[in-house]
């Protein structure tokens, strides 16, 4: 059974880019990696899979504060 997954960002498609990652393993979980983030990136991050069997979905708030600092 296929599966479509859809990623989006306050409502908006959401695109693998340097930034966003996007991966699946064999057992079909999936998973969205933000890298270096800045306070523009908070917001509602939502993942939403459907297959025949019908669809859920999964929705996260993120809250960037700041610029980390590099650990010496």
């Amino acid at each position: 059974m296929s599966v479509a997954v859809y990623r989006s960002r306050e409502g908006k498609t959401l695109e693998e880019s340097d930034k966003v990652k996007i991966s699946s393993s064999v057992d079909g979980v999936y998973t969205l990696r933000l890298c270096e983030l800045t306070e523009e990136d908070s917001g509602q991050y939502t993942i939403k899979a459907v297959n025949d069997a019908g669809q859920t979905s999964c929705t996260a708030t993120l809250l960037v504060h700041g610029q980390l600092q590099p650990l010496y």
